[in-house]
């Protein structure tokens, strides 16, 4: 006797319906989480991108703005190189006018200069305050830092009350021997001006060794920056950019 369509599904049929139809929404949810995972990746990249592109574009407008360039010096008592020997990190320093007003109130006389201090260093060296929680990054990034102090030339006899207190790693003025001569012998532990770029990375790709992060032609008056961050983002380390080093040359103009 054949079964009629009135008399329902069987247990079995409903069980199949039910296998089925859970199947089809475990499939939903993952390809919604896959989605929305790789949405969550992209958008962080792009902010990453752009936190590069303003830290770039932020030291390509001191570097053009450099008076002189020191290449070689001496930070807290540790020789301190654009060139550094293997297993230390670069370091290089620029003398740029600090002429400034603010409010239609002059800052600084014309005859002040900022000595400009940028360092690569292990991003644990950091203090609390200039890093965010991040113990994975503590121990595999750099940050890329500027110390500051202020010089002034030998003319300028009111230099040092003429500079106010803020900001504070610039209280102090030192007095270069010449007109716009540096001392290669700087103290940046308590002048720490700004963490330029967090969680840098000197890595190319993994296992192909790694990049150059400055370089100075002094014939041509160029510079050289590669910047790169790395990151770990549920356990998966993530390079930005994510092919090679983002790359930026810029011309001096003093």
């Amino acid at each position: 006797m054949k079964k009629r369509l009135a008399d329902g599904l069987t247990l079995i049929e409903l069980l199949v319906g039910l296998l089925v139809f859970g199947i089809l929404l475990a499939a939903l949810l993952s390809l919604e989480t896959a989605t929305v995972t790789g949405a969550n990746t992209a958008a962080l990249q792009a902010a990453r991108i752009r936190n590069l592109q303003e830290a770039s574009s932020y030291l390509a407008a001191r570097l053009r703005a450099a008076r002189l360039v020191s290449t070689d010096l001496s930070v807290n008592d540790q020789a301190c190189s654009l060139t550094p020997p293997a297993g230390t990190l670069p370091c290089f320093a620029i003398l740029v006018g600090e002429t400034r007003t603010v409010g239609g109130v002059t800052q600084y006389q014309d005859n002040a200069y900022s000595y400009l201090v940028y360092r690569l260093i292990p991003r644990l060296q950091l203090t609390a305050a200039d890093r965010a929680p991040d113990t994975w990054a503590d121990s595999n990034t750099y940050a890329l830092t500027q110390s500051q102090v202020l010089l002034c030339e030998p003319t300028a006899t009111s230099c040092t009350t003429a500079v106010p207190a803020t900001p504070p790693s610039v209280a102090i003025p030192t007095v270069m021997p010449t007109a716009l001569a540096i001392t290669p012998a700087v103290t940046a532990t308590h002048t720490l001006d700004q963490v330029v770029a967090d969680m840098s990375t000197l890595d190319l790709t993994p296992g192909s060794g790694t990049f150059t992060p400055f370089a100075y032609n002094a014939a041509s008056r160029q510079f050289t920056l590669r910047f790169r961050q790395k990151t770990n983002e549920r356990g998966t380390v993530r390079y930005t950019p994510a092919s090679e080093p983002y790359l930026l040359h810029i011309q001096r103009r003093n």
